[in-house]
């Protein structure tokens, strides 16, 4: 939790360093992350991230994360493999949306 009240948090990068490893080390299919928030308040947050057997083309497909949080933050975190992150975000940038921090 890096700041709440700018909506910056470490979970998006934490899921994606997590899938690069089980991914391009160990060879899994990313299936499904999935996330949300508990609690009386939605104080808690909890992240799904579910894989299945490994497949020779995980080694040399990227992994990109976009997530939609309903505070109104879009994250989006990639790794090293390809320009997604930055095609993303000019997307959205050409969409008005304002970026948070980099």
């Amino acid at each position: 939790k890096l700041g709440q009240s700018t909506g910056m948090s470490n979970m998006g990068m934490a899921t994606m360093r997590l899938v690069d490893f089980v991914t391009g080390e160990l060879g899994w299919t990313l299936a499904v992350v999935n996330g949300g928030n508990v609690g009386k308040k939605g104080e808690i947050r909890e992240q799904q991230v579910v894989f299945r057997s490994p497949h020779p083309m995980n080694l040399v497909a990227g992994h990109l994360l976009i997530e939609l949080r309903s505070s109104g933050y879009i994250e989006v975190v990639g790794d090293a493999k390809g320009d997604s992150v930055d095609s993303v975000e000019n997307m959205l940038l050409e969409l008005g949306v304002h970026r948070g921090c980099g």
